[in-house]
């Protein structure tokens, strides 16, 4: 059985402000490109998998 994403948080934050999936869309909307690819670069870097 399957677990739902929401339910097994990868950072901190989501622990302890869980964010549903029709907020993430929104974020994902109002994100800019740029500001979208520096996220990811972050992310990577911090999980070491550059």
């Amino acid at each position: 059985m399957a677990v739902p994403l929401r339910l097994n948080p990868l950072f901190l934050a989501e622990k302890l402000h869980p964010v549903g999936d029709r907020m993430k869309e929104l974020i994902r909307r109002e994100t800019s490109p740029e500001m979208a690819k520096l996220n990811v670069w972050i992310r990577d870097r911090d999980l070491g998998t550059l």
